[in-house]
């Protein structure tokens, strides 16, 4: 079965369980918010929370 075009670009596809294509999980970009340290969408992400190899920036104002 081909891979969804839409969902590897975007991360998500907006047919869901019902699209005729596959959605390989390993191909779904990096979400930005999780990169910074904190995602709203943790739980159920759409784009995927790869562990960072590095803490976060501290804020401007840290010292």
């Amino acid at each position: 079965m081909p891979e969804c075009w839409w969902y590897a670009k975007y991360g998500y596809c907006s047919v869901g369980e019902e699209c005729l294509y596959r959605h390989p999980k390993e191909r779904r970009i990096e979400c930005p918010d999780y990169a910074r340290g904190f995602c709203k969408n943790a739980r159920n992400p759409a784009l995927r929370h790869q562990k960072p190899t590095k803490p976060p920036p501290l804020p401007p104002n840290a010292n």
